[in-house]
């Protein structure tokens, strides 16, 4: 996986399993769906992973977004 721009990480894991990580403590397992420069992110087949709860996809806003992790 080459990697030039910060970003590049994110489009590079579309489709794939990620995790996100909120400002709020909050952190959710899921397929990359969709997501922008903001980085606003839409997640499917999604676990908040401290509750355990499943939804069947979720929309991240960006300004709340703290940390993008691919899951290998």
């Amino acid at each position: 996986m080459e990697i030039a721009r910060p970003l590049d990480i994110i489009n590079q894991s579309k489709g794939k399993l990620v995790i996100v990580e909120m400002k709020n403590g909050r952190s959710y397992k899921g397929k990359l769906l969709a997501w922008d420069a903001h980085p606003n992110i839409v997640l499917e087949e999604v676990t908040e992973i401290e509750t355990n709860t499943k939804y069947p996809w979720i929309f991240l806003r960006g300004d709340n977004v703290s940390c993008v992790k691919p899951v290998e």
